[in-house]
């Protein structure tokens, strides 16, 4: 069965520098990329490459560094490539809504890793004609533009079109802002509510009143269903809990966050929110996930790995064991 492995943006970098040998030449990340070079040619496992991954290495003001980790990331990956969490996030409250009410639900897995950037970024490419109307061609062309848009010559085309850079770019100009915006809510938080268990309970309501209970109730409207069908004991603690673990993405996001808050004191790097939304959807969705020692150590404290049944690793040692 072929593993579906995630590598943090400092690994891809180690790799890389291994390979080109301008590193330390570490016995560890040597017989680490032999494996993944040879697991990756022969399909025994699958290394996804994610938004985060581009944003991180659009930061890198050395062009020809950062074409050559782009051109090793497409290499190892064969293309493919994970969804942003944030394109997944309302159908897994679907399915947690289904499941809870016994209705038939589908493998989201199956949505989540797929070929080509237009999957990393959630959306399906379209053509349009000069005047805005869609061209109807034949399913057969239809088929080969699909094939053509997922393919690894056009995803190299793609991050290293200048439109895609800018975009990108703008991305990561906005990120100091969102960074201010999440310290000062960190601080309110902390002022408003000193313990911290009870904090947590907050910090999960406001989830739940401000993502959660809104998609909740469009689909029971498009299910005719009553909202006590959905908690047919009422809304408990323990209700809460189970129900927002059936949302991985959205529970992973809000465990690390309020986790690095905690042990962070409310400092916050921009390089941070990247991880935590980049593993939001890698915990749940890969069979392995190689990332800092910090956000390794959180996941085992929190049992993701066991909830989502995800070996989660702090280091390259030994990956080869596990695929």
């Amino acid at each position: 069965m072929t593993k579906i492995i995630y590598l943090d943006q400092n690994h891809w970098i180690n790799l890389l520098r291994t390979k080109l040998g301008i590193s330390n030449q570490n016995q560890i990340e040597k017989r680490a990329l032999n494996a993944i070079l040879k697991a990756s040619k022969d399909g025994s496992a699958i290394f996804p490459i994610s938004n985060t991954h581009l944003i991180e290495t659009y930061k890198k003001k050395d062009s020809q560094k950062r074409e050559q980790l782009l051109d090793f990331m497409i290499e190892i990956s064969n293309g493919y490539g994970i969804i942003t969490y944030i394109a997944i996030q309302k159908f897994e409250i679907r399915q947690a809504v289904l499941k809870q009410v016994g209705l038939p639900t589908k493998d989201i897995r199956q949505y989540v890793i797929g070929k080509g950037f237009p999957h990393i970024m959630g959306q399906k490419p379209e053509i349009i004609n000069k005047n805005g109307t869609k061209p109807n061609f034949s399913k057969e062309i239809n088929d080969k533009i699909k094939e053509a848009t997922h393919c690894i010559e056009t995803f190299k085309l793609f991050v290293k079109n200048n439109e895609c850079i800018e975009a990108i770019r703008n991305c990561i100009t906005k990120e100091k802002q969102l960074v201010k915006n999440i310290e000062d809510r960190i601080k309110r938080d902390m002022n408003f509510v000193k313990d911290k268990d009870l904090r947590k309970r907050f910090t999960l309501f406001r989830l739940f009143y401000e993502i959660i209970i809104p998609e909740m109730e469009k689909v029971a409207n498009e299910l005719y269903l009553d909202p006590w069908d959905i908690t047919p004991n009422g809304v408990t603690k323990k209700w809460a809990f189970d129900f927002i673990q059936s949302i991985p993405s959205l529970y992973i996001f809000w465990i690390l966050q309020f986790r690095r808050d905690v042990q962070c004191q409310g400092k916050i790097k921009s390089s941070d929110i990247n991880d935590i939304t980049a593993l939001s959807i890698a915990i749940p969705y890969c069979d392995i996930v190689v990332t800092e020692k910090m956000w390794a150590d959180i996941a085992h404290k929190e049992k993701l790995d066991k909830i989502y049944n995800t070996t989660i690793l702090s280091s390259l040692n030994n990956l080869d064991n596990y695929f």
